[in-house]
Formats: structure tokens, C-alpha cells, sequence
């Protein structure tokens, strides 16, 4: 996001999507989304899932990489400022936007981008046709390929 941060507002849009978890679960790793309390996780103040005595509460997403109870001071910080809004997409809407991606732009996204991608997808018939939205996408999915065959039989 580095790149567009001097944009004004009205011209860059930041949002940031995390990882909701399985659909009819109340396991997430979304404590931006889900207006999660400050904490202290691995020696940072950050938003942090956590139960009312503060222990750090146990995550669940179909994407290893953002199953994760913490999150980068530096989304804190944008969060906080107003700078960038937060949602969550569910397992289930990852691996839809895995397919959709992966069938109409020839990309084979890894899961965490595919979060983006399901944001992207929801908000794009909303928008004004000249609207442009960028879409993080790192790695590729060679590292997800057991989970996706036994998700999507693929």
C-alpha cells in the first residue's frame, strides 16, 4: 500500500480483508473486522482476538497464512486514523474467488489474495465503471493444492 499512501482519500480507497473463517463458524482471524480489543501478542500492541479476560482466543481460516489472532501495528494504525476500512471474507467466499480468478484471469492465486480477490468480486458491481481496483496478489496456490483438492476436488 506503501505506493499510494500520499493519494488523498477521495482518490485511494485502502481496504483491507481478513480472514473470516468457515462460514456458520464463530472461529475468525479478524480482529480488525470484528472491532476487536487492543493487546500485547508476541510483544506488539496490536488488535488481537481475545476473550474477555484477555487471553489470546484461538483462530481458524482456511488460509494458514492469515490464521493468525494479531495483526501488523501498521493496520492498526490505518484503522485507527480512518485511513483504510477492514472486512472479512469467509472460507467459503476465498474459494470461490480461488475458482473464479483462476477461470477468467489465468492466475492461480495462493488463499490469503484469494480473501482480496472475494472482496473485489463483491464490490466491483457496485462501483462506477471507471473505477480501477487493485488487488494484491502474492504467491500462487502450489502451497494450498491439498487443501484445494480436498475443498474443491481439484
Amino acid at each position: 500500500w506503501n505506493e499510494f499512501m500520499h493519494y488523498d482519500k477521495k482518490q485511494v480507497e485502502f481496504i483491507g480483508v481478513e480472514a473470516g473463517g468457515p462460514k456458520n463458524s464463530k472461529k475468525h482471524a479478524a480482529p480488525l473486522t470484528y472491532n476487536s480489543k487492543i493487546g500485547v501478542l508476541h510483544g506488539a500492541m496490536q488488535y488481537v482476538v481475545q476473550n474477555s479476560d484477555g487471553q489470546i482466543e484461538e483462530t481458524e481460516s482456511i488460509s494458514a497464512g492469515l490464521d493468525y489472532s494479531g495483526v501488523s501495528p501498521l493496520h492498526c494504525f490505518l484503522k485507527d486514523a480512518k485511513r483504510a476500512r477492514y472486512t472479512a471474507a469467509t472460507d467459503e467466499e476465498a474459494l470461490n474467488a480461488y475458482q473464479l480468478v483462476t477461470k477468467f484471469e489465468s492466475l492461480n492465486p495462493s488463499l490469503e489474495p484469494s480473501h482480496a480477490f472475494a472482496e473485489a468480486i463483491k464490490i466491483a458491481p457496485k462501483l462506477n465503471k471507471n473505477t480501477i481496483i487493485i488487488v494484491n496478489s502474492c504467491g500462487d496456490a502450489h502451497k494450498d493444492r491439498d487443501i484445494l483438492k480436498q475443498r474443491l476436488g481439484i
